[in-house]
């Protein structure tokens, strides 16, 4: 009976070494959401709500169940056409920075937001780095997107540098609303989470959407086992 309760608190003790070792590694990651704003994201994605209905409820989502301390911001892409059409593949913003405790400003920022543009990924990814300059520790970025690239850019190639030059930047990608099982269409956004160690995902309903932002910005997860007496 002491064996069984010594080898009990002893693998308890271990599971609990290891939840605060992950805890501990990861809970300096700092997370940048890219949100695509481009004029796509007005379409429909069911009968009542348009991409980006689904999009921003989502995020706000996620944003709410968050921890108050994890440092996360908001940039986006497409909010603006640009004067007379012009400069739309510069249209790109760092709504809210990443910070701790900023989930409020998040919240009331992305009620303010609506699609208009085009689809500068490459030169929103430049900027993002920019963002992430003078922030400390590994660094996420959460690209949620219905497009690809209408700009000219090649941020297939552009992940690559940030790969070699910023080993601790990841980019997750969330291809969102195509309703495209065809592998080869998302070629583009695999290959920019590929090389820089992100996850790829596709999520064309809120659940799904939702879930995989929850896969990216929930760094802190928490071991819970139960040890059953074994009598």
């Amino acid at each position: 009976m002491f064996k069984k309760a010594l080898t009990a608190g002893l693998v308890l003790a271990l599971l609990f070494i290891l939840s605060t070792k992950l805890i501990a590694q990861n809970s300096n990651e700092n997370i940048l959401i890219i949100l695509d704003l481009s004029r796509s994201m007005n379409e429909y994605i069911n009968k009542h709500e348009t991409k980006m209905d689904v999009a921003r409820d989502s995020v706000k989502e996620v944003i709410q169940a968050l921890s108050d301390d994890i440092k996360i911001g908001l940039r986006v892409y497409g909010h603006k056409s640009g004067f007379l059409g012009m400069n739309q593949c510069s249209q790109s913003k760092l709504v809210v920075p990443v910070e701790q405790n900023n989930k409020k400003n998040i919240l009331d920022q992305i009620d303010k937001l609506d699609p208009s543009g085009v689809t500068p990924i490459e030169y929103s990814l430049r900027k993002a780095l920019g963002d992430l300059k003078n922030v400390e520790g590994p660094k996420r970025i959460i690209l949620i997107t219905d497009g690809l690239e209408t700009c000219g850019g090649n941020p297939c190639s552009f992940a690559g540098d940030i790969a070699s030059k910023h080993p601790d930047i990841k980019v997750d990608v969330i291809s969102f609303g195509r309703n495209v099982k065809n592998v080869s269409l998302d070629s583009q956004l695999q290959c920019i989470s590929l090389k820089t160690s992100g996850r790829f995902s596709r999520a064309d309903t809120q659940a799904e959407l939702v879930k995989s932002i929850n896969s990216s910005v929930q760094v802190d997860k928490s071991i819970y086992w139960q040890v059953k007496p074994n009598y």
